[in-house]
């Protein structure tokens, strides 16, 4: 990873010297305020265990012009926690209406529609969608049963369904037709819940996604994902090929003037050598948007998650019902504040884990 960005930087230089790169970043800084977490303090899903918290950073972006045809591309993040490289890769046209071409390198997960505006310059909220944020009680433990999971629920100790945006290494072929019509098809080193370098299954996720425009401001789509979803962890006696992750994803935005709605409805199923059944979770997002002045807009977001139950009776973990509200006030083009409260409800045992935050990024 790290030669990876140090290659990428050195091409950087030489791209500024030839004046044929772009490069621009953002800054982001928050102050969160969040509830003490009880009763179930060691859950992953409280924000700093309940303790008030200034969080920060920095977004940076390289685009290189290698030919009429071909760029270079990334997109890092450095945080406290140290340097994250989300996109590295090389991308190359087919035609020189840029409708067909290939990328390969460490790319987005090409489900939903979160990559494109994971930034705070286009999240209203802090956080992402549920499903990109939550932590479920499954974990990478090809040894985990049914007794594992209750006795977890509820607790965030494991993987969510899509992490983060999902950086993984792999290729992605996209077309576009009659600029209506959009289809993506990638293979990753590893599926959307849990995006390990290096592939350890002796099989790759693959996923695809099509996408239709029938009018200006509206698109939909549709992606599908079907790989393994573990590590062996030194252990070769596991058959990751029993441990797979398949989901089904729909997808839609609408923008118009100064209203936006995007949304989001995935159902994901994780196999598990040691539970019979399938663990298998449903989940949305609705998020509405509009800027009623310049300066000024409010966004509201409600998203659900809803777990099946196992043979027993019981759901394996517990469905959770989230509300996130949000007004933004733009300082100037590049810099926005934000004033956001997230409000959860959580089945069986509510633990305190509301927030509410205020942050400030600005870009150039």
């Amino acid at each position: 990873m790290k030669r990876i960005f140090v290659t990428i930087w050195l091409l950087a230089g030489i791209q500024i010297l030839l004046g044929q790169m772009t490069t621009n970043g953002r800054v982001e800084v928050v102050y969160i305020d969040a509830q003490d977490g009880a009763p179930l303090e060691s859950s992953n899903n409280f924000i700093n265990q309940g303790n008030s918290t200034f969080l920060w950073r920095f977004r940076g972006y390289l685009d290189m012009q290698v030919s009429e045809r071909s760029s270079i591309f990334t997109d890092f993040r450095l945080q406290p926690n140290g340097l994250e490289l989300d996109f590295a890769a090389v991308r190359l046209l087919f035609n020189d209406q840029g409708t067909a071409g290939i990328q390969t390198g460490v790319l987005g997960t090409l489900i939903g529609n979160v990559t494109a505006r994971r930034s705070s310059k286009y999240n209203p909220m802090i956080h992402l969608p549920i499903m990109y944020d939550y932590f479920t009680n499954v974990q990478d433990n090809a040894y985990l049963d049914q007794a594992g999971l209750f006795q977890n629920r509820g607790k965030g100790t494991g993987l969510r369904i899509l992490n983060l945006g999902v950086y993984s290494p792999g290729v992605e072929l996209f077309f576009t037709f009659a600029d209506k019509v959009d289809l993506n098809v990638a293979l990753y080193n590893s599926s959307p819940s849990n995006p390990y370098m290096v592939n350890e299954a002796q099989q790759l996720n693959y996923a695809g996604r099509i996408g239709f425009r029938p009018f200006m401001g509206l698109n939909v789509g549709m992606s599908l994902s079907h790989g393994p979803f573990m590590g062996d962890h030194g252990n070769r006696s596991i058959d990751l090929k029993d441990t797979m992750q398949s989901m089904i994803d729909v997808d839609f935005s609408f923008e118009r003037e100064h209203f936006s709605l995007f949304g989001e409805i995935v159902r994901n199923s994780w196999r598990l050598p040691r539970v019979k059944s399938d663990l298998s979770v449903s989940g949305y997002y609705i998020e509405p948007k509009y800027k009623f002045h310049p300066r000024w807009y409010g966004a509201v977001r409600i998203g659900q998650l809803y777990f099946d139950k196992l043979g027993s009776g019981e759901r394996w973990d517990d469905d959770i019902f989230r509300t996130e509200f949000s007004i933004g006030y733009y300082v100037e083009r590049e810099t926005l504040a934000k004033l956001v409260f997230q409000r959860n409800r959580t089945d069986r045992i509510d633990p305190e884990d509301d927030y509410v935050a205020l942050q400030l990024s600005a870009g150039f």
